[in-house]
């Protein structure tokens, strides 16, 4: 029997592999925007305890997909009510009080816990509703001179199939990753671990990158080389 060259096998293996795993469009981001100032009204608050931050009501007034895809080309779309006045709206509660030390909140006592959501509509189109639900994987809030941030606070979440069309991503598979960032003021001034509650929201943003996922040609590349590879071993084994 000869001798089976493991070598160029792995070699053809590899190739293979290479070229499936090139994402497509694994740059681009879509971004809602926190609108800024006290008079948008929404609320972030932490009743202490075990409890989770919560966050009610607060005002996103635009959309944008940056990155390179023919469609997510920066320009914000704006987000109206869900009765096509005032402002879309972010609702999140995140999982519960894990921790602190001496200027940082935890909220993170274990993934996919807790909800957030963002629901609107999209003006100049016919999307109108939730455009994106999902869950919390941790949260961390950092005080420092009475400015609080929610800093990179982490969920999984599916968009709207139609916002996903919009920015031509809709071949693109949930969930998507995203991060939260919120700044607020609180009067009171308050330290971990105590309480706080702030209706002044001075400027945040809810981000998402779009799942890297290989792309259908390379799947099928992938799958007919692997066959391949399969038939030359066996060749090999039987010669």
């Amino acid at each position: 029997m000869k001798p089976i060259k493991f070598g160029a096998c792995l070699a053809v293996v590899a190739s293979i592999l290479a070229v499936a795993a090139v994402p497509s469009r694994a740059d681009d981001i879509i971004d809602f925007n926190v609108l800024a100032g006290s008079a948008q009204k929404g609320t972030i608050n932490f009743a202490g305890g075990s409890n989770p931050l919560v966050g009610t009501n607060i005002a996103v007034n635009s959309v944008v997909c940056d990155g390179s895809g023919a469609q997510c080309t920066g320009t914000p779309y704006v987000v109206t009510g869900l009765s096509g006045s005032g402002y879309g709206k972010l609702n999140f509660t995140t999982s519960n009080f894990s921790g602190f030390d001496s200027s940082d909140w935890y909220f993170d006592d274990g993934p996919g816990q807790g909800s957030i959501s963002i629901t609107g509509c999209i003006a100049t189109t016919t999307i109108c509703g939730t455009l994106m639900t999902g869950t919390w994987d941790g949260t961390q809030v950092t005080e420092t001179s009475s400015i609080f941030r929610v800093n990179g606070g982490s969920f999984t979440d599916t968009k709207d199939p139609d916002l996903l069309k919009l920015f031509g991503l809709s071949s693109f598979g949930s969930p998507f990753a995203g991060t939260a960032n919120l700044a607020f003021s609180d009067i009171h001034k308050n330290l971990p671990r105590h309480a706080f509650k702030s209706t002044n929201v001075l400027y945040g943003g809810i981000a998402n990158d779009v799942p890297a996922v290989p792309e259908p040609a390379s799947l099928a590349l992938m799958g007919t080389g692997l066959l391949g590879v399969a038939g030359l071993v066996r060749r090999k084994l039987f010669s």
